[in-house]
């Protein structure tokens, strides 16, 4: 049975942007299938115009398609925001517990050549092994140069720990991290994220790891596009959200503890030539590198982190391999 990849856009009033990501979904080639929906939130601009038109596209047989086939749909009704339109998308997509689903934003985009990697990746592993993955992080500014910080993935035990928020440890980002059905709806229930406008992600992020690992593919699966006016400028609106959860004063003492965890390890999906598949890979975390992004934003930890990390002789060398630090 050929793999199925289930797509989610939502949507308001992207006109401007919304074929670009379309057309990174639509585009994408190889031996899958692809299911996708786009839940607009009741756009006047045209963007139901540009959907009407490229559900049509797909239908006609004039584009041309380089996978199995493409099963695209959109509804357009007022919503409560964003979380809310990705609510209804996943329930209007209804994913099997073992496929791959995940959501581009109206104004990002898919890489070439995701969906290949990961419907490779649901042949070679069953759900259980493999249930949320990530490919390197990858943001665009608007002369569509990639700003993304190299930084590490975080491990497993740190997201879980609500601590991937920008601050204490690099974000998780959405764009290009596909997760299984099953995963989904362990979390995802109506209103399950309340009244949550920016830090929706990250309360995602944090439930999933409650139940499996995040593996990272050493390439970027998705693009994030940064413009002026996107909520995430915003980012003391973001991290007051999260204190609304998740106190600060309770992140430091998760973060000083996690620091002391001595079993912490980061899972990777590497390219196997000699069995032409896939293998996972799990190598204990940096501890220099972990306390980066920490030394950089919160300096009053400085002295607890130097304590309990210990004062690595190569925290200079690995800091100067990154930027905006």
């Amino acid at each position: 049975m050929k793999k199925t990849i289930f797509v989610a856009t939502p949507c308001f009033n992207s006109v401007e942007y919304i074929d670009r990501a379309i057309l990174s979904v639509v585009s994408q080639s190889g031996d899958f299938k692809i299911r996708y929906h786009v839940q607009d939130g009741g756009s006047d601009d045209g963007t139901v115009e540009r959907l009407k038109w490229w559900v049509a596209t797909l239908k006609s047989g004039n584009f041309p398609i380089q996978c199995n086939g493409i099963d695209m749909t959109y509804v357009s009704e007022l919503d409560r925001g964003m979380y809310d339109a990705l609510t209804k998308a996943f329930l209007h997509l209804s994913a099997p517990p073992d496929a791959f689903e995940t959501w581009i934003n109206s104004d990002d985009t898919l890489s070439s050549g995701a969906f290949s990697a990961v419907a490779t990746i649901a042949e070679n592993f069953d759900s259980s092994e493999v249930a949320w993955l990530s490919g390197e992080t990858y943001c665009l500014n608007l002369h569509g140069i990639n700003i993304g910080s190299p930084l590490d993935r975080p491990p497993t035990k740190g997201i879980a720990q609500g601590l991937c928020d920008g601050q204490f440890l690099p974000f998780v980002q959405q764009e290009g991290t596909f997760f299984r059905g099953w995963l989904w709806s362990k979390f995802v229930h109506e209103g399950a994220f309340g009244d949550l406008r920016m830090a929706g992600d990250w309360l995602l992020w944090t439930k999933f790891a409650q139940h499996a690992e995040l593996f990272e593919l050493s390439q970027p699966l998705g693009r994030f596009h940064q413009r002026a006016g996107q909520l995430s400028e915003n980012m003391a609106a973001y991290l007051g959200e999260i204190d609304s959860i998740v106190p600060e004063s309770d992140l430091v003492i998760r973060f000083l503890d996690l620091l002391k965890n001595t079993t912490l390890v980061n899972c990777r999906l590497e390219w196997d030539s000699n069995t032409n598949t896939f293998k996972t890979l799990r190598t204990p975390t940096s501890k220099p590198r972990l306390s980066l992004l920490a030394r950089a934003h919160k300096p009053e930890l400085i002295d607890q982190i130097n304590i309990i990390a210990g004062r690595y002789e190569d925290v200079d060398s690995e800091k100067k391999k990154y930027r905006n630090l």
